[in-house]
This record gives C-alpha cells, structure tokens and sequence, in this order.
C-alpha cells in the first residue's frame, strides 16, 4: 500500500478532533512549501491555529522535520530565483507617451551581494560548527576515562562525532 494510502487510513482511525488536527497539519505543510515558507499564511489558509502549530512542532518530530522541509524548499526556491534575477536580469519594458519602445534587461547587484554575504556566512558558521566539534573531541579524548567511559566506549563516540562534524553540509 502507498505510503499516502496508508496515512490516509491511519488519519481515520482517529478521533475526529485529533483527525480535524492531522488534515490541518497536512494542509499547512502543502501551503508551507508552495508559498515561499510564509507561516502565516500557511496557518491562516489550513486553519491550523498559531499555538497549535507550534505546539504540533514541539509534539510531533516527523511533523517538525517536514516542516523543516519544506521551509528549506521554499527557500531554495527563493534562492534560485534570486540567482537568476541577479546573473540573467529581468527584462523591463521602456515606455515613451505612454507607449512601450523598447525592453531593457535589469540586473540585481544587490540580490547577489546578499547572496555572497550569506554564502561567507554560511562559511564562517561551519567552520565555528567544525571547531566545535574538534574541541569536543580532544575533551572527549583526554578526559573521557574521568567520567566513566571505556576505551572502546570513548572510540565509538571519537567515530561518531567525527563522521558528523565532518559531513556538516555547507548550504
């Protein structure tokens, strides 16, 4: 059975204010993603309610982390578009008494500006993050056995914590 059949069935099996909630929250997500990450309007448009949502948020990871989602869809969406009016432009008609003469091509420098002050940011963000993590190591590293920590115990979070401070994702 697909998983939307599935959800849909298990949406049923509901009571009818907890079911009333889960089709909000489905809704809310749909507007979220195709509105450009408003979470007002997502909230206004599936009648979530404010306080529900959020309260939803802090309640349901799976709900949380698709809500992450699709806040980061609409903001790659926004990015992407930002990088096409900055490099490509955007074709503006020119009007002479009233009448349109010509088009001319407009170009963003200050959407690419923001753009590369985000990037650098990023940069600098990922680096403290890296950081972060190397001195959480070399912590873990001498003072581990202070704490009650086997070596192979100490190893294993050594393994995980470098797999994870060195696949942060530069966005």
């Amino acid at each position: 059975m697909p998983q939307e059949e599935q959800s849909k069935q298990e949406i049923k099996k509901l009571e009818p204010k907890q079911r009333a909630i889960e089709v909000r929250k489905k809704k809310f997500l749909e507007v979220l993603a195709g509105n450009g990450g408003n979470v007002s309007n997502a909230i206004n448009v599936s009648k979530l309610g404010r306080r529900m949502a959020y309260k939803q948020f802090a309640d349901d990871s799976t709900f949380a982390d698709k809500w992450i989602e699709a806040l980061d869809a609409s903001n790659d969406e926004l990015l992407t578009e930002a990088r096409r009016r900055g490099k490509e432009g955007v074709e503006e008609p020119v009007f002479y008494e009233g009448k349109e003469v010509a088009k001319i091509r407009k170009y963003s420098d200050t959407l690419l500006i923001f753009m590369i002050k985000q990037s650098e940011a990023q940069k600098k963000w990922r680096q403290r993050i890296i950081q972060t993590g190397n001195l959480a190591l070399s912590v873990l590293q001498t003072r581990g056995s202070d704490i009650g920590l086997t070596a192979d115990q100490i190893e294993d979070l050594q393994l995980a914590m470098t797999e994870k401070f060195t696949s942060v994702p530069l966005v």
